[in-house]
């Protein structure tokens, strides 16, 4: 079986949205990079997502939408993205984990959650997210 590894960053800028609370929220952008057999394609995507969690599944779901094979998968992130609670109809996010979870039968996917916060390229993914944000790039776009 293919192994591929994903690496996810979220911009974790915070804005004010006056209209939903006073509480702050992440601007909705995100990056990932897949990774299989040292070939690298690397993507910056806008996402109208409010919260951390949320960029890092709208980018999950974005990176097992590109892949075309069955295959494992090790997703790389610098915090949790709630994996444990995909299955949970209550989950405020399940609406994006239940696509997730339903997108990986489709496609025969397995996926494995690791978090390391200094790991070298999620470092490297992060700093390729502030260039993309400083162009600001409105689409998702190829950036690597």
């Amino acid at each position: 079986m293919l192994e591929v590894d994903l690496y996810i960053v979220a911009s974790n800028d915070q804005v004010y949205v006056p209209e939903l609370s006073s509480k702050k929220y992440v601007e909705g952008q995100g990056c990932y990079l897949l990774m299989l057999n040292g070939y690298k394609k690397g993507f910056f995507l806008p996402t109208n997502e409010l919260t951390p969690n949320r960029v890092m599944l709208a980018c999950l779901l974005d990176a097992v939408h590109t892949l075309t094979k069955p295959c494992k998968v090790n997703v790389y992130t610098r915090g949790l993205i709630g994996e444990k609670s995909f299955h949970k109809p209550k989950w405020r996010h399940y609406d994006l984990s239940s696509q997730y979870l339903n997108l990986v039968q489709e496609k025969q996917i397995e996926c494995e959650f690791i978090v390391d916060n200094n790991h070298l390229l999620l470092l490297a993914l992060k700093e390729e997210l502030m260039k993309a944000k400083n162009l600001g790039l409105g689409v998702k776009q190829q950036i690597i």
